[in-house]
């Protein structure tokens, strides 16, 4: 009995990470117009990029969580990431009032980096006490 539940467990973790990526792409299907009020405005500029970096280092972190934090786990972690913030900018040249930004994907990776690398601190110091 205990064995099953555990392998359900297995399979539900994943939810996840596959209802984050739908987050994303609901994100990236809304047209949202650069609101020209905000002054300065490379405050709406950092405050998209940082949004970038946080939600993709999110995935990462959900990814790594459900693999169960296997040898090659995070780099898949990173991989997967990547791959997904390639098509999901691709996704953007598709709606209207986005454009896809090679830049953005190098900040999702950054992003998935940072929190990849935090988890792997967090996880490693929890095993050692």
């Amino acid at each position: 009995m205990w064995a099953m539940k555990k392998v359900a467990l297995r399979y539900l973790v994943w939810l996840l990470p596959l209802g984050w990526a739908g987050f994303i792409f609901y994100l990236s299907a809304q047209s949202i117009p650069i609101p020209f009020e905000i002054e300065p405005p490379w405050l709406w500029l950092g405050m998209s990029k940082l949004g970038h970096l946080v939600i993709f280092g999110i995935l990462a972190f959900f990814i790594v969580l459900a693999a169960g934090r296997r040898r090659y786990g995070y780099l898949i972690a990173f991989i997967v990431v990547v791959a997904y913030a390639s098509l999901d900018e691709f996704h953007q040249a598709f709606t209207p009032g986005r454009d896809p930004s090679p830049v953005d994907v190098i900040i999702d990776g950054t992003g998935a980096l940072l929190a990849l690398a935090l988890s792997y601190v967090t996880f490693r110091n929890k095993r050692g006490t």
